[in-house]
């Protein structure tokens, strides 16, 4: 090749001939090569008229090489030896794309302020603008810059869209300490932004993550208020979560129904009949409780201790409505698992057997209910008073009298002692009632024989 001879040529034919022959290495992605023949020309030919040319290009050869430091060397070589050229506008705006890969926020900010500075009106400036854009947009300054700067042209929406990205990228690396500030300000500077939906649903999951809920529930009924988009059924689930533990259970049951209607995963769908059997429940609509209960017991996906409460919940229900061959099945299941729920379980099926007036059998269950289940105070003391309650059924006024008697004796919970008072007066009524003679005069005296086992 003609550039191969160039060891053949005066220094004026020469020093051209290698600069065109590393551009030639440079346009076929030799970088190496061509960084070699740039650096032979600087060091044989320092005189040369392509010198500040040659620093450039060696500059950038090193910058596509993302050899930075070596790149930088020969930038600041230009700046500070070749004011007058061309290339000091150009090597300012590549040091640019050096300070952004090397993460250097403030020399990124100095170079384009000189940039901004020197060149206002010219076309380098947009070259800049769109390397440092992404590294400088969270800065309000910057973004005054672009919105000013006349030879930027950037358009209004690009602009807006280029914040939002900025701060949502934040909120994706889950560092919500800076995402929840500029999401802030995004939201109040573009009101009403093109993102405002999905700035309020990342700002919401900040609020959240932060304990803020009362901040959270109003990003996220923003969202939920709003056309239905990819961001209404998390929103759902973060707000009737909150609503539920505040217990507001009213508005936490219409956004559950609303979750499971709009819902696309299976287990939101799941959460929103969960929750609406939670809400229902509490609220006393027990219809809903139990159509609810019936889809959460037979949900493949409901976890076991949800599915243990519905149970429950359901047994309650049932035996409540007198069903009590359901409500029997229900308390057996939740029984399997143990714990306090069980004990609970095991104190409604004696009680089902009192009020069917099976008082052996009540008391069997109740003998069985303190045996295993003594560990549980509440259920064992209530255990005790409907024992109490099943003697009186049987006429044994005797058992009952001791019965109550030793629970004032031994228990020192108040609410266990007022129901065993309470008890013990309607006893002594009835006892007086029933030595009265059949002509003699009698008092008549109210006694809800059934009030400790509800």
């Amino acid at each position: 090749m003609f550039y191969d001879k160039s060891a053949d040529l005066n220094q004026g034919q020469r020093d051209y001939a290698m600069f065109q022959k590393a551009k030639s290495y440079g346009y076929n992605g030799q970088t190496d090569k061509q960084a070699w023949v740039l650096k032979s020309l600087l060091e044989e030919l320092p005189d040369s008229r392509f010198e500040a040319d040659a620093k450039y290009e060696l500059a950038r050869s090193y910058l596509s090489q993302n050899r930075l430091s070596e790149a930088k060397a020969y930038y600041d070589d230009v700046l500070g030896n070749h004011p007058g050229t061309q290339f000091v506008k150009y090597s300012l705006v590549d040091l640019c794309l050096v300070f952004v890969k090397q993460g250097n926020v403030n020399k990124v900010n100095e170079t384009w302020a000189r940039l901004k500075k020197d060149y206002p009106n010219d076309k380098v400036l947009k070259d800049a603008y769109a390397i440092v854009k992404g590294t400088l947009i969270d800065d309000p300054s910057f973004v005054q810059d672009a919105e000013t700067i006349e030879i930027l042209n950037v358009r209004p929406g690009d602009l807006e869209n280029d914040v939002f990205a900025a701060a949502r990228s934040y909120a994706l690396e889950g560092n919500c300490e800076v995402a929840g500030n500029k999401l802030k300000d995004y939201l109040a500077k573009y009101a009403p932004g093109i993102h405002a939906v999905e700035a309020s649903y990342y700002l919401g999951n900040c609020y959240f993550e932060k304990g803020d809920n009362d901040k959270a529930l109003e990003r996220f009924n923003f969202v939920i208020g709003r056309p239905l988009s990819d961001f209404t059924e998390d929103c759902l689930v973060g707000a009737s979560t909150i609503l539920y533990n505040q217990k507001n259970y009213a508005q936490a049951l219409d956004y559950y129904t609303q979750l499971e209607q709009i819902a696309v995963s299976g287990n939101n769908r799941l959460e929103g009949q969960i929750g609406v059997m939670r809400c229902s429940y509490l609220r006393g609509d027990k219809v809903t409780a139990k159509a609810y209960a019936d889809k959460v017991i037979t949900h493949s996906s409901t976890p076991e201790g949800i599915r243990i409460t519905a149970q429950l919940w359901r047994g309650r229900i049932l035996m409540d409505n007198a069903a009590y061959d359901q409500a029997r099945a229900d308390f057996r299941e939740v029984i399997k698992k143990g714990g306090v729920m069980a004990a609970e379980a095991k104190y409604n099926l004696a009680l089902i057997e009192y009020k069917l007036g099976q008082f052996k059998t009540a008391e069997k269950e109740v003998f069985e209910l303190i045996d295993k289940y003594s560990n549980f105070s509440e259920w064992k003391f209530k255990g005790f008073l409907l024992l109490s309650d099943a003697y009186v059924g049987m006429k044994d006024y005797f058992q009952a009298r001791a019965t109550l008697s030793a629970i004032i004796k031994n228990v020192a919970e108040t609410w266990v002692l007022d129901e065993a008072r309470q008890r013990l007066s309607a006893l002594d009524a009835l006892e007086n009632k029933d030595a009265l003679p059949e002509d003699g005069e009698r008092e008549d005296v109210e006694i809800n024989l059934n009030n400790g086992g509800n």
